[in-house]
C-alpha cells in the first residue's frame, strides 16, 4: 500500500473516530435539552389548568354543598306509599339476579337507568333510594 492510500486511510479513520462520538453527544444533548423544554412547558400548562380549575370548582363548593344535602334529605326520607310499588314496575329482576329496566319502557336517551347486582340482603329502603337517584 503506498503512502498515499495510508494517508486517506489515517484521516478518515481519525474523522470518523472524532464524528461519532461527537454526533452521539450532540444527540444526546438535544434529546436532554429538548424533553427538559418540552417538561417544562408541559408542567408550566398543566399549572395554569389545575389552578383554573381549582379556582372553577371552589366557586362550586357552597352550590355542591348545598346540593349534597339536599340529596341526602331526600334520600333519607320514609318510604311513601306505592314507591316499592313503582320500584317493581319499573325495573325486573332478570335470571342472573340483576335487577334492571325493564326493556319496554325504558328510553336510555333521556332517561337514567339502573343496573343492581344481585343482592340477597338489598332492603326495599335501598331499592326506593336506586329509584329516587334514576
Amino acid at each position: 500500500m503506498d503512502i498515499r492510500n495510508k494517508l486517506v486511510l489515517i484521516v478518515t479513520a481519525s474523522i470518523l473516530l472524532t464524528a461519532i462520538p461527537g454526533a452521539v453527544v450532540s444527540y444526546n444533548y438535544a434529546q436532554r435539552t429538548t424533553l427538559e423544554n418540552e417538561s417544562v412547558i408541559l408542567e408550566q400548562s398543566t399549572s395554569v389548568f389545575a389552578s383554573s380549575a381549582l379556582q372553577y370548582f371552589s366557586q362550586s363548593e357552597p352550590k355542591l354543598t348545598a346540593l349534597a344535602r339536599l340529596l341526602e334529605s331526600a334520600l333519607q326520607r320514609p318510604i311513601q306509599p306505592g314507591e316499592i310499588e313503582s320500584f317493581y314496575n319499573i325495573m325486573e329482576q332478570n335470571p342472573d339476579g340483576v335487577w334492571r329496566n325493564r326493556k319496554p319502557e325504558y328510553d336510555g336517551y333521556n332517561e337514567a337507568g339502573v343496573f343492581l347486582p344481585p343482592n340477597d340482603q338489598e332492603s326495599d329502603k335501598q331499592k326506593v333510594q336506586h329509584l329516587r337517584i334514576k
